[in-house]
C-alpha cells in the first residue's frame, strides 16, 4: 500500500496586517541608513542583502501615495494606528517593562518605527507632499499620540534632509506609572492590576493618553473596600465629601462654579473606581455591602455613584437599589420618592430641576446641611 502523503493545514494569516515586509534585520539597517538622494532611489542593492532582495520586495515608501485625499489619509492612518494600538493590554505594558516585551509588543513597535522611515522615504522622493503631511500631521496631534511622534519624526527629518535616526517612541505616560506601580508592589498588586484594566481601556478611549496625561494608578477605593469594614468604609467616604459639600453655595449651582465641578468630578471618580472593581469580579459582594450601609445612613450623593459603578461593571442590583438609577423624568423616582431629608443628596438632578424653574429644589441641594449637624456628632 502506498504511503498516504500526510495533509499539511493550511497556514492562517496574522491578525496584524503589518504593511512591511518582516526582512532580515540587517536590511532594515541599511534602509534606514542609506542615502536617499542616489541615483538607485536611495536603496542599497540587493547584493547588500544577507537574505531578501530588494528587487523582489516593496520599496517602503510605497504605502503613501501621491495627490491622495488629506481627509481619507488622516482617517486611514487614525484607523490602522488604533487597531494596532487596542491590542495592548496593561500586563503588555508591565512586562515591556519588566523587559519581557510580548510579541505584541514588538510589533507594535516596529509598526511605528517603520511607518516613520517609510514617510521620511517618500518626502524624500516626492516633496512637493511635505505641505500635505504637515496638515496630515498636525490634525493627528490631539488624536493619537503615537501616531503623531511616528509621522511627525519621518516628516522633521524629511524636512531638515538631515540624516535619518532611529525612532524612539515615548511612552512614559503608560511605563512611568507602571513602573511606579512595579516598584513598589502591594499585597493586592495582582487584583490592583485586575482592577486598572478597565481603567486603562478608558484611558486609551478618551484624550488623555493623546494629550500626554500619565496614566492613574491609584486605587483609593479598592484599598478602602479591601482594608475597611463595610460600616467603616462607608462612614469614611461619607466624611470625606462632606467638606466639598461645604464649599457650594446657591450662587455657585446657578453660575456651574469650581466647587459644584470639584463635587462633580469626585462623583465620576468614585463611579468609575466602582465599575473598576466590578469589571475585574473582585470584592462585588463587599462593595454592594457598602452600597447597602450608604443606603442605610442616607448618603445618596456616594450611594448613586457605586451603584451606577456596578451597574456599569456588569453587577445586579436589588430593586430598591437600583430604583435610584431611574433616570427617567430627571430621576423623578429619586427626587419625588426616595429622597428623604435628612440627606446627603444626589444633587445634580435638583440642579437641573432648579434651573428649570422650580425653587422648591433649593431644598433638595441645600438639605445636607443638617444632614451635616447630625453626622458630625454621630462620628
Amino acid at each position: 500500500m502506498a504511503d498516504r502523503v500526510p495533509q499539511v493545514p493550511a497556514i492562517r494569516h496574522s491578525v496584524f496586517e503589518v504593511p512591511w515586509p518582516m526582512v532580515d534585520l540587517e536590511v532594515t539597517r541599511q534602509l534606514e541608513d542609506a542615502d536617499l538622494s542616489s541615483d538607485n532611489n536611495g536603496f542599497p542593492s540587493a547584493r547588500h542583502c544577507r537574505k531578501v532582495s530588494l528587487k523582489d520586495s516593496p520599496v517602503s515608501w510605497k504605502i503613501f501615495s501621491k495627490h491622495e485625499d488629506t481627509g481619507a489619509v488622516t482617517m486611514q492612518l487614525l484607523r490602522e494606528s488604533w487597531n494596532m494600538f487596542k491590542g495592548l493590554g496593561l500586563r503588555d505594558w508591565a512586562d515591556d517593562v519588566l523587559g519581557m516585551p510580548s510579541t505584541k509588543m514588538k510589533i507594535f513597535r516596529l509598526y511605528y518605527s517603520r511607518l516613520a522611515f517609510s514617510l521620511f522615504s517618500f518626502l524624500r522622493q516626492v516633496p512637493d507632499e511635505i505641505t500635505t503631511y504637515d496638515s496630515i500631521v498636525s490634525t493627528i496631534r490631539t488624536h493619537d499620540r503615537f501616531l503623531y511622534a511616528s509621522l511627525l519624526h519621518g516628516l522633521t527629518h524629511a524636512k531638515d534632509r538631515s540624516p535619518y535616526p532611529a525612532l524612539t517612541l515615548d511612552t512614559s505616560p503608560i511605563t512611568t506609572p507602571v513602573k511606579d506601580l512595579l516598584s513598589n508592589p502591594s499585597p493586592d498588586i495582582i487584583c490592583q492590576f485586575a482592577v486598572l484594566e478597565t481603567r486603562y481601556q478608558r484611558y486609551c478611549r478618551r484624550a488623555d493618553l493623546a494629550n500626554g496625561s500619565y496614566f492613574q494608578i491609584a486605587t483609593t477605593l479598592l484599598t478602602l473596600v479591601s482594608d475597611q469594614s463595610v460600616v467603616s468604609g462607608s462612614r469614611i467616604l461619607t466624611r470625606d465629601i462632606l467638606p466639598s459639600f461645604r464649599q457650594i453655595s446657591l450662587e455657585g449651582v446657578w453660575n456651574d462654579d469650581c466647587h459644584l465641578k470639584a463635587l462633580a468630578r469626585r462623583w465620576s471618580c468614585l463611579c468609575h473606581e466602582a465599575e473598576e472593581i466590578a469589571a475585574s469580579g473582585r470584592l462585588n459582594t463587599k462593595l454592594l455591602g457598602l452600597a447597602q450601609d450608604l443606603y442605610n445612613h442616607r448618603d445618596f450623593f456616594s450611594l448613586t455613584a457605586i451603584l451606577r459603578g456596578l451597574s456599569n461593571g456588569g453587577v445586579g442590583l436589588e430593586p430598591v437599589l437600583s430604583a435610584f438609577l431611574d433616570d427617567s423624568r430627571n430621576y423623578g423616582q429619586y427626587r419625588l420618592n426616595l429622597h428623604k431629608e435628612p440627606c446627603l443628596p444626589f444633587i445634580y438632578p435638583f440642579i437641573k430641576d432648579l434651573k428649570l424653574g422650580n425653587h422648591k429644589a433649593v431644598q433638595g441641594i441645600f438639605g445636607f446641611l443638617c444632614y451635616d449637624q447630625i453626622f458630625t456628632q454621630a462620628m
